[in-house]
């Protein structure tokens, strides 16, 4: 079953962002795969955020050094680095260790990201709570610029 999160600031149901399986690169935008950077993407245009997490450069066919360099290097442009996730916000972004993911805090300690051990078209997204992730797997903790 899946679960329905509310935020006070927001009070959004976020089922849309669930159970989508993950490609890390397909030719088709879609609802039923994506990556994690998509997924923050479409969680962050449905929320009128003004960034969109693109830094101008084309997509990448795989997961490579340059790919996690251009992430960080958009985040630390755009976003406030933080300590520790305890500072974080809905909507602020977790990166992760495991595989140079990314995910969206939600509040009250949880995360909406990928499975740890993204396998193409078999890992799905869902809402982990920080302690399933572990905090030593949160790699940075990022701020929206408002």
């Amino acid at each position: 079953m899946l679960q329905i999160i509310t935020n006070p600031y927001t009070i959004e149901n976020l089922n849309k962002y669930l159970g989508i399986k993950f490609r890390f690169h397909s030719k088709e935008k879609s609802n039923e795969y994506s990556n994690c950077l998509e997924l923050a993407k479409r969680f962050y245009k449905d929320h009128g955020y003004l960034e969109n997490l693109d830094d101008g450069y084309p997509d990448v066919k795989n997961r490579n050094e340059m790919y996690i360099k251009r992430m960080l290097k958009y985040l630390i442009r755009n976003f406030k680095r933080v300590e520790s996730i305890d500072e974080l916000e809905f909507g602020d972004i977790v990166l992760l260790y495991t595989g140079a993911h990314i995910g969206i805090y939600l509040g009250d300690n949880k995360i909406l990201a990928f499975e740890k051990e993204c396998k193409e078209n078999i890992s799905v997204s869902r809402i982990f709570t920080v302690d399933e992730i572990g905090k030593n797997n949160i790699r940075f903790c990022y701020k929206r610029k408002i």
